[in-house]
């Protein structure tokens, strides 16, 4: 009987420990292929100009909230949010390229 306890336990916990060990080697791909600062200020930057992107469609309200002003801002003749997404790709894509340029030497 107790057998069959241990291999419920282990039954329900097996998932968790595969999550994990699935987690770590996408971690470790990460690692190897993108300097991992420049590649979540990307991420960062990007998301951010994804989640202003609802903010940049007119409404019919008599006032404007902040998000809706940056949202409506421009740079360089860019709406922000797409000029946001532009350099969270640029990042993402620097972030590569350093890692590739500077791998450390296996000893």
């Amino acid at each position: 009987m107790i057998v069959l306890l241990e291999f419920v336990v282990w039954l329900f916990v097996l998932p968790y420990i595969l999550f994990g060990l699935v987690l770590r080697h996408m971690v470790d791909m990460l690692t190897s292929m993108f300097q991992l600062h420049t590649l979540f200020a990307g991420v960062w930057v990007a998301a951010g100009g994804l989640m202003l992107m609802p903010y940049a469609a007119p409404d019919d309200l008599p006032f404007e909230s902040i998000p809706q002003i940056l949202a409506r801002s421009h740079v360089l003749a860019i709406s922000t949010p797409i000029a946001m997404i532009a350099v969270g790709f640029l990042l993402v894509v620097v972030a590569f390229i350093i890692r590739q340029t500077h791998k450390p030497s296996a000893s």
